[in-house]
């Protein structure tokens, strides 16, 4: 799924629908992106490393969809994400990303 021409849009909300297929690099190219929500969905494959691209993201969310795989380093770059959902998929690794989003981390 390509989405161009759309360099303002701040909020993608598809949940709740039937879309299938791998999980889209498509919406990497959205760089005004606040919130991503693919919720509920048949998404499958893994997390596009080049979320880690979207600055502005404040809400990624991809629970109950089919995704597996690690959870890409990349995402740490999305300085601005405060809501990460990824519960009810088939993920591995989230206590060492977790680890590495904690240790990047500037603590006064």
């Amino acid at each position: 799924m390509e989405l161009y021409g759309l360099p303002n849009l701040q909020v993608l909300e598809l949940a709740d629908n039937s879309f299938s297929g791998n999980v889209s690099e498509g919406f990497s190219s959205l760089l005004s992106l606040q919130v991503l929500n693919l919720t509920s969905n048949a998404f499958s494959g893994s997390i596009p490393m080049t979320y880690g691209f979207l600055q502005s993201l404040v809400i990624l969310s991809l629970s109950g969809n089919n995704i597996s795989g690690g959870i890409p380093a990349e995402l740490g770059n999305c300085s601005n994400l405060e809501v990460l959902q990824l519960h009810s998929n088939h993920l591995t690794g989230g206590r060492q990303f977790a680890k590495q989003m904690y240790s990047s981390k500037k603590l006064g």
